[in-house]
Parts: structure tokens; sequence; C-alpha cells
């Protein structure tokens, strides 16, 4: 719904914020779609959660297709739940990761996101 702020919705909205550039990868405008979806780093991300969750090569085009995985998951009711808790987990991950590189200039590994994800199963 274009409510984040990435660096593309602030200049919408007359914030300076110089280049528009994503912090993760350089590679494309910082959007909500292309950070959660055409990054080079989510779709490592996504990549390595759909390995470990087991489901189906993940391509996604929107945020909807990444918040409908959900529906692929084995396991029943809970495995899709399960599944949905981690997707939104690993958005929410994406979007600290971008903080950090943007605001701290802090390096993010694609397998910290992973590890995070894999330790909070593990402590629940």
């Amino acid at each position: 719904m274009h409510r984040l702020p990435t660096k593309l919705e602030l200049q919408k909205r007359d914030i300076d914020v110089g280049d528009a550039w994503c912090d993760l990868c350089e590679d494309g405008l910082d959007s909500t779609l292309h950070l959660f979806t055409e990054c080079k780093f989510a779709m490592e991300v996504w990549h390595r959660i759909g390995t470990w969750c087991r489901l189906p090569p993940i391509f996604a085009f929107d945020v909807r297709d990444l918040l409908c995985l959900f529906k692929d998951a084995a396991g029943g009711k809970q495995g899709k739940r399960i599944v949905q808790g981690i997707v939104i987990v690993a958005l929410w991950c994406i979007w600290l990761a971008r903080n950090e590189k943007s605001f701290n200039q802090r390096e993010v590994k694609e397998n910290n996101i992973g590890g995070t994800l894999i330790t909070l199963q593990y402590n629940n």
C-alpha cells in the first residue's frame, strides 16, 4: 500500500533522501516492491527460507505473493501457520537489515537473517 517510508516513497513526498538506490544491493530503487521481492538480498533470504521450510521455489512478484506462501506449506493448519509466521518475521528482518545498512552503515548478510529465523524457531 506504499506506506513504508522507503526512499522512493519519501521522495514522492518531497523529502530529500539523496539517491534512491537500494542500500542492500545497489541494483534497484529503494521501494517496497524492490526491497521484498526484487532485491538480490531478499531473493537469497527467500531461497534460504524456502529450502528450510521445504517449499517449492519462491517466485514473488508482489508482497502479497509472499504473504500467501503459507498456502503451499505442508503440515496441515499448524504447518501453514508456522510458515506464515516465518514469512512475516522474515519481512520484518529484511526491513531491519535495510535500516541497519541505511542508517548505521552496517553490513548485513543473508545468512544472518536465516540464522535469526532458525534461532526463533528452536526457541519456541
